[in-house]
Formats: structure tokens, sequence, C-alpha cells
């Protein structure tokens, strides 16, 4: 009997984001659905910087810097602790506050986000920290991870999830926990069938031959379960034959 196989997102194949949501959830976090969301949960908590958590931030060596570069009309708080330089880059390790809209204080909101990656390498997704004021936010890692332990450490009520990430500075959600062990790539399924044969890697850009078309295509980018796997081989086997065999005819 021949195998068949029909994609079916949501059952036998998912999207990065379609993991990355299941991942999320499996956290107890949510993730931000939309295209442009760059992966991050919605916000986890929403800390108004007083003048007690601004002092707390103050013992972490998170302070305010004064900006008379820009008649101090932006409030700053800046990571004073070590970091860790990069050749040819600035630090990234401030957070920027503008006046509100009446000219008399600064919005100084700080919010908890997490960041969700894909790992194939080790069948998973990583969570990182992620927290950004009203302005612009520091990105480098290490500043990112202090300012967010710092406010959880600060809160008493903070989340599970938060505190676990804060002490942490990372989670890690299998693919196998959330049900999906041997999931794989589409594309890379297809390197691991073919990738030895070259004359065969170079017909399969060619979507009149492979169906799935394993690559620069939207199938090529699912992750499909591994239960699947061995239905795919045999129908690529066999469309690579049926393509032989035409050659031949002509």
């Amino acid at each position: 009997m021949d195998a068949k196989i029909e994609l079916v997102r949501g059952e036998n194949c998912f999207t990065v984001f379609d993991l990355l949501k299941k991942a999320a959830r499996f956290a107890q976090l949510k993730l931000v659905d939309k295209k442009n969301s760059k992966f991050l949960t919605e916000p986890i908590k929403t800390y108004a910087l007083d003048k007690n958590t601004l002092a707390f931030l103050a013992e972490k060596g998170i302070k305010e810097q004064k900006r008379p570069d820009c008649n101090n009309e932006i409030f700053t708080l800046i990571d004073q602790n070590p970091q860790n330089p990069r050749p040819g880059f600035q630090p990234s390790n401030s957070w920027n506050f503008k006046q509100r809209k009446d000219g008399n204080e600064f919005d100084l909101e700080i919010t908890l986000y997490a960041k969700l990656v894909m790992n194939p390498k080790k069948r998973g997704i990583e969570i990182y920290p992620q927290v950004f004021g009203t302005f612009l936010s520091a990105t480098d890692p290490l500043p990112v991870s202090r300012m967010f332990k710092a406010l959880v450490d600060s809160d008493k009520a903070a989340l599970i999830v938060a505190k676990e990430l804060a002490a942490k500075n990372k989670l890690f959600v299998t693919w196998a926990q959330l049900g999906f062990a041997g999931i794989r790539l589409i594309s890379d399924l297809f390197v691991e069938l073919f990738g030895k044969n070259e004359a065969v890697m170079r017909l399969s850009h060619d979507q009149k031959i492979f169906k799935p078309t394993p690559f620069n295509s939207d199938e090529s980018n699912l992750y499909l379960m591994e239960s699947e796997h061995w239905k795919l081989f045999e129908i690529w086997v066999k469309q690579l034959e049926e393509y032989r065999l035409r050659l031949k005819i002509q």
C-alpha cells in the first residue's frame, strides 16, 4: 500500500509560531498573537517606578543617570554593574522614560515580558526575560536579566513563572514536554534522506518533482510529527523514481 500524507496544520505539522505558542502556554505564559510580535509574550507584569522601587534598584546597581544632553527631559536608569563588552558595540544597558504629555512628571512604568526562541539542536524552546520601559530600553542580555530579577525580587506578589525566570535566567521547554518528541523540519528530513546525493539536492528546488516541496516553500518550514516521517520518505523516493522514468521515456 502506497504511503500517503496530508499536511494538516495543528494535527501532524506545525509552524514555528504554533510550537512557540504551545511552549508559552506550557510555561503559564501567553504569546502575542501577531506576526510582528518578535515572539514576545503578553506582559507578565507592569511596575510603577516609585521611590521605593527606584531605591531597591539602586541597591542592585541600577541607578538614575542625569541627562543634561537632553535638558533632563528624559529619565534614564542605567545598569552600572560590570558589563559583557562586545567589540565594536556600545553597551545597551539603560532604560529611558519620556515625560508625560502634561510635562510635569516622567512616565515611569516598566514591564516584564518573555521572549521565546526555537532551539532545534536541543529539541526545544528557550524562554528569556525581557524588560521594556516607556521609551528606549536595554537590549543586552546581562542588564536585562539583572533588571528583570531586581523587579521580581522586589515584588512579594510576583508570578511563579516570573520567579523561575528571574532565578534561572532562562527556561527551557522540550518538544517531548509538549508531546512532540522527534518532531523535525520538513526541509531537514529531505536533507537526511538525500543530503549525500548532490544531483537530487539540485533537483530539490523544482516544485514539479517533490511534493511537499522540501525547500523555499511554506511546507518546507513546517515541523512534522515523527509518526509521519516514514510516509514522507516513501513519497519522496517514489516521486524521484517517477521523475527518472519520465526522463527515460523522453
